[in-house]
Parts: C-alpha cells; structure tokens; sequence
C-alpha cells in the first residue's frame, strides 16, 4: 500500500458543479471492495481498476468539503462536492489538504483483471 496522489481527487465540472466521484466502502470487506467495482465501475466493460484508494470521510470533511451521497448509479456513490467554484489552485490545494489521509491499494490476485471488450 501507498499513498494516493491528489491529482486522482481533482474535480470535474458536471452542469456548473464541481465534484469527484466516490463511493462510501466503510464495513465492507477487500472482497467486497472489489466486488463492487468489478460491478460499478469495470461493468460496462471499458474500465478497468489496477487499484483503489480509501481513506476517511472525515479528511474530506476537514479540508472544507463535504458529499453529496446521490446513490446513482450505486446505492453507495457520492460526490465529493463544495470545491471552488472558480479558483482551479484553491481546488488543488483543497485536494491535496486531504490526499494524504489515503492510501493506494493495488488489485489483489483473488480479483482478476476484467477481460474487456475491443468491439
């Protein structure tokens, strides 16, 4: 395990919002973890996930931060919300004041790589 960049939580800029995506895994075991990206996120069958990153909401919380828990398109999916609105460094330093509270997790072998689609 590792520590997670910031640039993996900068924002994107969905209808005038800025927000990052996350999902809420607290409780969930590393095999349920994987279950639900294999699912979520590689099941459209044009994403794969080498790794994941968790850490606590709380961290997003301090850096001025909070969520915006749409259940969509998982009952467990967030958007990490309240970033600035027109300051793209402010948003950097918003991200990299909680980054470091994450860690990395590389995809164990008990969780294979998807086979994806060429078509």
């Amino acid at each position: 395990m590792g520590t997670v960049k910031h640039q993996h939580f900068l924002p994107r800029e969905i209808l005038g919002r800025y927000e990052s995506s996350v999902y809420r895994t607290s409780g969930l075991s590393q095999a349920e973890n994987w279950a639900l990206i294999r699912r979520v996120f590689e099941g459209n069958g044009k994403n794969v996930a080498k790794a994941r990153a968790f850490g606590p909401a709380d961290a997003i919380l301090c850096a001025g931060l909070t969520f915006d828990a749409d259940g969509k398109p998982h009952a467990r999916h967030a958007n990490i919300i309240g970033w600035s609105q027109t300051d793209k460094h402010l948003r950097k330093q918003q991200a990299m004041n909680f980054a470091s509270a994450f860690r990395y997790e590389e995809r164990p072998a008990t969780a294979p790589l998807p086979t994806i689609s060429t078509q």
